[in-house]
């Protein structure tokens, strides 16, 4: 179940265009404020995901690693 539910989610996450997002809102809803910054730069995918993972109660933590002189998060999930 865990694995058809994270499929899910990191297929929803793949396939949006984040960069041509627009909101009808004035005030955007936190996820809504997750999913724009994408457009702005400074959304991740690692941490897009581990805050729709631990919406649905998936145990997820982001993992930074510096690799070249580059910030690299990438997510791991635990079962807990």
């Amino acid at each position: 179940m865990l694995l058809i539910v994270n499929r899910t989610i990191f297929r929803w996450l793949t396939a949006k265009n984040f960069h041509a997002l627009e909101f009808d809102t004035e005030q955007p809803t936190p996820p809504e404020k997750l999913l724009a910054a994408f457009k702005s730069g400074t959304g991740s995918y690692a941490r897009a995901f581990e805050y729709m993972a631990r919406y649905v109660f998936l145990g997820c933590i982001v993992v930074v690693r510096v690799t070249d002189g580059v910030v690299c998060p990438s997510v791991c999930l635990s079962q807990s």
